[in-house]
Order: structure tokens, then C-alpha cells, then sequence
């Protein structure tokens, strides 16, 4: 199925432009924010079919990134993957925050795009 819509959320210009690489060539469309409010904006008015949340923001600011968007009735089915530090405690929280699944850093781009198509139907 192409046509995917993908948010990424993250700072980190080499992940968001790998991504990139990877969606383009599968038919899909990746939308980029570089901050929290930035994010939690583009996924309200977007609706993408799956968000990748990269953690380099903070742990704080992707806490309230998927706090924010579990409680809108607009964005509390989309799922989230996080990108985060190999932290068992970190990611064991957001686990039970919602998040469908936890990449610790590094990790292979192949592993993440069959993530990304196994939540969107790809």
C-alpha cells in the first residue's frame, strides 16, 4: 500500500533525511517537525498514519509530545514509534504511555521501515 503518510519528529538531520530516502522509494510521503510544538501542531492538522518520535528533543518534551497526542481525540489512534537512548527504564515508560514500539539508538533503517509498514498497513 503507498500513499503512507509519516510524521517524524526529531532534530536529527541524518535520521529524518534516511527516512526520507527510504519512504520516497516505497511511494510515501514523510512530513518533517524539528520541535514539540511543531509536531503536535503538523499531527493535528495532518493526520498522518504513523508518527516517529525521535527522543534527541528530550525526554521531557517526547513524554508531552505522546501525553499530548494519547488525550486528542484527533491523533489518540495514530501510532507512535519512539527513537530513543538504549534506556531499559525510558523505554519501558513509554511502552505503557502507547507507543507501538522503541528503537534504541543505533539502530538499521530496514528494522524501522518494516515497523513503519507493519503499522500502516504496508
Amino acid at each position: 500500500m503507498a500513499g503512507r503518510k509519516v510524521l517524524i519528529i526529531d532534530d536529527e538531520s541524518k535520521l529524518v533525511s534516511d527516512i526520507d530516502e527510504i519512504l520516497r522509494g516505497s511511494g510515501d510521503q514523510l512530513i518533517v517537525a524539528r520541535d514539540e510544538a511543531h509536531g503536535t501542531m503538523v499531527a493535528h492538522r495532518e493526520k498522518p498514519d504513523l508518527i516517529v518520535l525521535g527522543l534527541n528533543l528530550t525526554r521531557n518534551e517526547g513524554v508531552k509530545i505522546l501525553t499530548d497526542l494519547s488525550r486528542s481525540v484527533d491523533t489518540m489512534l495514530i501510532p507512535v514509534i519512539f527513537i530513543g537512548p538504549d534506556n531499559p527504564i525510558e523505554e519501558s515508560e513509554m511502552m505503557k504511555m502507547g507507543a507501538v514500539a522503541y528503537f534504541k539508538r543505533p539502530f538499521k533503517t530496514e528494522d524501522l521501515l518494516a515497523e513503519i509498514k507493519k503499522y500502516t498497513g504496508g
